[in-house]
């Protein structure tokens, strides 16, 4: 029985270095390879590359690490806030300009209706100024003739 003990024990620990050798083996395999540069980074297979970056991609889904995540979400949300402030800028501009527009078709307005009374205010001025003369005139064409 002690011999059917020890092989017993011997067939278990060589099972669990075997387990432990396969352990380590599928660690090594599953390990994230770590780049240090550029270059070591290109030189990894597309899915490595990935991995790398946080990511995963499914036949119709991507699937992000937490940190790959945050970082596509500030990048868009960098992105987004300068798209907004753009737009933001066009429209101000627009509606200055647009404001701008109406205050100077009122101005013109303003300018053609005081120009408009100026005009009739010079105009029955000059007409009284040739009636006067008319009336002198005449009053003289008929002193004249009168002395003839």
């Amino acid at each position: 029985t002690e011999i059917w003990h020890l092989e017993n024990v011997i067939n278990k620990r060589s099972l669990k270095m075997e387990t432990k050798q396969f352990d380590d083996r599928q660690e090594n395999r599953n390990a994230l390879a770590q780049p240090k540069t550029m270059d070591e980074f290109m030189k990894l297979d597309f899915a490595s590359r990935c991995a790398v970056a946080g990511l995963q991609l499914g036949k119709t889904k991507v699937f992000l690490r937490r940190e790959a995540f945050d970082t596509i979400e500030s990048i868009r949300n960098e992105k987004f806030g300068k798209n907004v402030t753009k737009v933001a800028k066009y429209w101000r501009r627009y509606a200055a300009q647009k404001y701008l527009r109406t205050c100077r078709s009122a101005a013109i307005k303003i300018q053609c209706l005081f120009r408009r009374v100026e005009a009739v205010v010079r105009t029955t001025h000059l007409m009284k100024i040739m009636k006067e003369k008319r009336r002198k005139r005449k009053a003289a064409t008929k002193i004249q003739a009168a002395y003839r």
